[in-house]
């Protein structure tokens, strides 16, 4: 649930808010399976996404401005 929401705020970003959250909604219910058993493929595709996400949000804030170091 969490890595979904994370997904909202991040597509938030750059598309409408419905479209943020059709794929927050997808992504949450094509892997009903996340929530009952964290074995390693499940572990695999949160921190895939996570890494993506942080990937997404390090090109976005870069983009942006150059004044907000993203590691500071």
């Amino acid at each position: 649930m969490l890595i979904s929401i994370l997904t909202y705020r991040t597509f938030r970003k750059f598309v409408t808010e419905n479209t943020a959250f059709v794929i927050a909604v997808f992504y949450y219910n094509i892997i009903p399976k996340n929530s009952t058993v964290p074995d390693f493929s499940n572990m695999l595709l949160w921190f895939s996404t996570l890494v993506f996400l942080s990937f997404l949000e390090f090109s976005l804030n870069r983009g942006t401005s150059a004044r907000h170091p993203a590691f500071s």
